[in-house]
């Protein structure tokens, strides 16, 4: 968790560590952690870290972007990644 005294406050949404989502495109991700990308700036913004379980891989995306709302292949308007309710065997 944050300290109050340095840099902003965990936003309430904040991804939590280990929980899987899915992307907009199908795949499933799982949330390696999140944090601050330059914690001494006032115009700081939290991160996103994830890690493919298809590709295999780690990447990051700015808290906004990761939670934006994207049209998803149902014609819904949706969160870009959002907790996942079926997921995949391997995860």
């Amino acid at each position: 968790m944050s300290d109050s005294t340095w840099g902003p406050p965990e936003p309430p949404d904040l991804p939590q560590e280990g929980r899987l989502y899915q992307h907009w495109k199908g795949d499933f991700y799982r949330i390696v952690t999140t944090a601050l990308w330059e914690p001494s700036k006032p115009e700081n913004e939290w991160v996103v870290v994830y890690f493919s379980l298809r590709k295999k891989y780690r990447s990051c995306r700015k808290l906004s972007v990761f939670q934006e709302l994207v049209e998803w292949p149902d014609g819904t308007m949706q969160p870009r990644f959002k907790p996942a309710v079926n997921t995949p065997t391997a995860a």
